[in-house]
């Protein structure tokens, strides 16, 4: 049950990190600015604070995104970088660590974790060769 589970996490790793692989590899940066935080709340009553962001690409145009990860650090009027591919605004991601790779690394600790218990509870133990 525990490599089931690594290897679903390693292959969910693999696919949560290709969209931001390609904006590292492919994507233009740019400079973007928070222009507020909404409020929403989830089913539990618990309240997340969602930036609203927005930059201007290559061409000079303006866009506004709502930030795909919550952060609660972020703050209206603070200036933050973006990355997004050419002609494709509504790609653009705050360029920061937890935006990008935050559930391809929780998901691939996860897949780790799980593998070392799976060979842990599987490995060989030692057999007693003493006399009774």
């Amino acid at each position: 049950m525990l490599l089931l589970v690594s290897v679903l996490c390693a292959f969910g790793c693999m696919v949560a990190s290709l969209p931001s692989l390609q904006l590292v590899l492919g994507g233009l940066r740019g400079e973007g600015i928070i222009l507020r935080l909404e409020e929403r709340r989830d089913k539990g009553g618990a309240i997340a604070r969602i930036p609203i962001f927005s930059f201007r690409d290559a061409t000079g145009v303006e866009h506004t995104l709502e930030s795909s990860f919550v952060s609660p650090s972020r703050r209206a009027g603070q200036l933050v970088p973006v990355l997004y591919m050419p002609g494709e605004p509504a790609t653009a991601q705050i360029a920061c660590f937890a935006e990008l790779w935050g559930v391809a690394t929780v998901l691939g600790i996860i897949a780790l974790l799980s593998l070392t218990g799976a060979v842990l509870v599987h490995r060989p133990r030692p057999t007693s060769n003493a006399a009774c």
